[in-house]
């Protein structure tokens, strides 16, 4: 697998994918169209490891952000963002039945989605995300917009209760990706200016400060993070200092060179247009894709070098 790229174009603007969790050991994922145009419907799109459409879905609006459940047992369930009918900034959880096994369709078949809860803010939201750890039986969500993220707890009925907002206050530009740490509920990280700040959730305080599209934590390994940009550009990152497993003495290798956070990869080739979207591999840790603009979607992997370095 290493040193594999595939390709799909999905022949429509795009600009979110992301990779289904769950038990199976089927790699899958699922990107979601944003064309403003009546004359193309929007759509979620399933695919497979080599990128082949396994399902399609109908999505009325277009899909800002989309982000898969990465609790197992809410693996199907899908949060999108959009902006409704009304003119309201919502974001929306979805029922994706059958993600891991879907039934056989015919070419040009497009499945419904199961609306499952509905939340409108009145600002303009760039994106949500959940919280990757459990908490009993109760998801949490985050949502950014241009100077804030806020965190939710759904209700029973749909609804979503607003539980904290942080931000950075007066001063700071847009803020433009989110990403919540794995390995610590209660710290989530978010790109402003030309930076990536982490907030502790609890105490509403930024925690670090380390002009970007996306933020992705490796969800097995937290000292891996995938960001993309407005340049075309794709960035593998070692983020040692923050992780729950740093490499060594977070400094130093055995050899005494120092191996602390470091840009491991640039994919600056890949894309022609902007890539709004990352997302590692749910079963494949050392596999991840990226979507840009155009609707093109690229497989890459990790360096077979830092995935020795991680795991020896």
């Amino acid at each position: 697998m290493f040193g594999t790229v595939l390709t799909h174009e999905v022949k429509r603007i795009a600009r979110s994918v992301d990779a289904v969790y769950g038990d199976s050991d089927q790699q899958r994922y699922v990107l979601g169209s944003c064309t403003p145009s009546s004359k193309k419907l929007n759509q979620l799109q399933l695919l497979d490891a080599n990128l082949s459409v396994l399902q399609t879905y109908a999505h009325a609006n277009p899909v800002q952000h989309l982000a898969m459940c990465p609790l197992p047992k809410m693996a199907h369930h899908v949060l999108t963002t959009f902006v409704s009918e009304r003119n309201e900034p919502s974001f929306a959880v979805w029922d994706m039945d059958n993600v891991e096994s879907p039934p056989s369709t015919s070419p040009g078949a497009v499945s419904q989605l199961g609306l499952l809860a509905h939340v409108t803010t009145e600002s303009a939201i760039v994106r949500a995300i959940w919280n990757p750890t459990e908490d009993g039986n109760s998801a949490t969500i985050a949502s950014l917009n241009a100077t804030s993220i806020s965190t939710w707890t759904l209700a029973d009925g749909g609804s979503g209760k607003e539980v904290a907002k942080l931000g950075l206050g007066e001063g700071h530009n847009q803020l433009n990706a989110i990403a919540w740490d794995p390995h610590h509920r209660q710290q989530v990280s978010a790109t402003v200016d030309e930076s990536i700040v982490t907030w502790d959730v609890r105490s509403g305080k930024y925690v670090a400060f380390h002009r970007v599209w996306c933020v992705k934590y490796n969800r097995f390994h937290d000292q891996l993070v995938l960001s993309s940009s407005s340049d075309s550009s794709v960035n593998l990152w070692r983020v040692s200092s923050i992780s729950s497993a740093p490499l060594l003495d977070e400094s130093t290798d055995a050899g005494g060179i120092d191996i602390g956070d470091a840009k491991i990869s640039t994919h600056d080739g890949d894309h022609e247009d902007s890539v709004y979207a990352v997302a590692w591999g749910s079963q494949d840790s050392w596999v991840y894709v990226s979507l840009s603009y155009d609707g093109r979607v690229v497989l890459n992997t990790v360096p077979s070098t830092e995935k020795y370095r991680i795991l020896l």
